[in-house]
């Protein structure tokens, strides 16, 4: 299974965004060209923290993330004082923000 490959075959004939957040777009097109630095050492099974607001960009990289089979473990700022222990028992690996 691969999101990304299936929002390819959904997408690629359009330039219309499938993501909006506030003034944010995010097309298929954003997807592919996207630097998957951010994600190329996290490989299958690793917990992951990813701390955003869940705009265009942290869903570009949560989709990345499906893709890489990793355990994703979605937080945000609001609850900073608690991520050391929600690492903690989700056994996290890697974090982006």
């Amino acid at each position: 299974m691969s999101v990304i490959k299936d929002l390819q075959q959904i997408w690629s004939k359009s330039d219309e965004a499938f993501l909006i957040y506030k003034n944010e777009k995010l097309t298929f097109k954003n997807i592919i060209e996207e630097d998957k630095l951010k994600i190329s050492e996290i490989s299958t099974g690793d917990c992951v923290a990813l701390i955003g607001d869940f705009n265009t960009q942290a869903i570009n990289i949560f989709l990345r993330l499906i893709d890489t089979n990793a355990i994703i473990v979605p937080l945000t700022k609001d609850t900073k004082n608690q991520h050391e222990i929600f690492f903690e028992i989700a056994c996290v690996n890697w974090t982006i923000e």
